[in-house]
């Protein structure tokens, strides 16, 4: 997505140019929507700006400067530089893979399409035919699931060659682990090694916790993962100046005339709340209560529209929490127990009066 738009000649005329009127916030918003630096069209319209919110932590460039360590070494090194990449649901892989793609998408050229990056879905019932499968689909294979599982990884590694690929993304790696019975597929597992070792290309697991536990059962595997990265939920005491960084860098990109005050002490903390520090849900939180701003044409978000937020993504997830957006901090439900709240570094249950609906002025 490159949509940088050229800048316009000067002119020669000698008339007097027209003033131009400041840019509005929203503009501003459009254009700083891309975390890179570019700069898109400022056609696009603020509820586009809201859905397209990308936090460049300093997680997610980590991560990136891994998978591009890993591309240019590997095109010298002896073997590949592959890595596994692990954490809970809603930790925010899924949004540093996405953001990656993003940066690297394919491209049509006339001997065919190039593919720099790859990235492939495990299937939930995972086989050797399977994964095979979800490889040849990735790559633009018309027939997957044609021939045996030598003809199909044949086929894999000369499209890997012929799409110019530099590195795998292979998600949802937990599911090697058959579900059922709570065992490694040991045959997919080691149809994978051999992948890695015909095709001489990184390759990127991503998954949840469990995922761990395949490298573990399979020693020639896990030797080529010695790079492993875990990507965690905010906690609320060690990670603070993290999370209101986190806030403010959304604030930022937010297509609204004023500030919606998201680093106020009463608003992140209820936002915390409410997300239990997961990025996932404190962006979905974020995008749905732009859109309602937007709907009743707000200058920001206020806090009715995190109310309404929170009852229509996560109310479902969080039954009897209670609502955490309200005026006060004080009427907040406190959480299950102490213990789980201290190993979640989640704020302690408020006793004094904290005014939250300032956060939203």
């Amino acid at each position: 997505m490159s949509g940088n738009s050229p800048e316009s000649s000067p002119s020669t005329s000698t008339e007097q140019p027209k003033k131009q009127a400041a840019p509005s916030a929203a503009s501003l918003a459009i254009d700083s929507f891309c975390g890179d630096g570019s700069t898109l069209s400022r056609s696009l319209g603020p509820a586009q700006v809201i859905e397209g919110l990308v936090i460049h932590t300093d997680k997610l460039q980590e991560i990136h400067r891994r998978f591009d360590h890993a591309r240019a070494l590997s095109k010298i090194a002896a073997e590949p530089y592959c890595s596994l990449v692990v954490g809970e649901s809603g930790a925010g892989k899924s949004s540093i893979i996405r953001e990656y793609l993003r940066q690297h998408r394919p491209s049509r050229q006339p001997d065919g399409m190039i593919i720099p990056v790859l990235s492939v879905t495990t299937p939930s019932q995972a086989t050797m035919g399977s994964v095979a499968s979800a490889f040849l689909a990735a790559l633009g294979d018309p027939l997957p699931d044609k021939g045996n599982i030598d003809s199909r990884t044949r086929r894999i590694r000369k499209l890997l060659k012929q799409c110019q690929t530099e590195i795998v993304i292979l998600d949802e790696f937990q599911h090697f682990i058959d579900r059922d019975r709570e065992k490694v597929l040991f045959t997919v597992s080691d149809w994978l090694k051999n992948l890695i070792s015909e095709a001489r290309l990184p390759i990127v697991l991503v998954g949840l916790e469990q995922s761990r536990r395949v490298l573990a059962a399979n020693e020639q595997l896990r030797r080529r993962f010695q790079s492993q990265v875990e990507v965690k939920r905010f906690n609320w005491t060690a990670d603070r100046g993290r999370y209101l960084s986190f806030l403010q860098a959304a604030e930022r990109k937010l297509p609204f005339e004023k500030s919606s005050g998201l680093t106020n002490p009463g608003l992140a903390e209820q936002i915390y709340r409410a997300s239990d520090g997961l990025p996932a849900t404190i962006m979905k939180i974020l995008r749905r209560a732009g859109h309602h701003a937007l709907s009743q044409k707000s200058k920001s978000i206020e806090l009715k529209h995190f109310q309404l937020a929170y009852d229509e993504t996560v109310f479902q997830d969080k039954k009897g929490a209670g609502q955490p957006f309200f005026t006060t901090i004080a009427g907040n439900p406190p959480f299950a127990s102490q213990a789980n709240q201290e190993s979640a570094g989640k704020p302690p249950p408020k006793t004094s009066q904290t005014g939250a609906a300032a956060a939203t002025t």
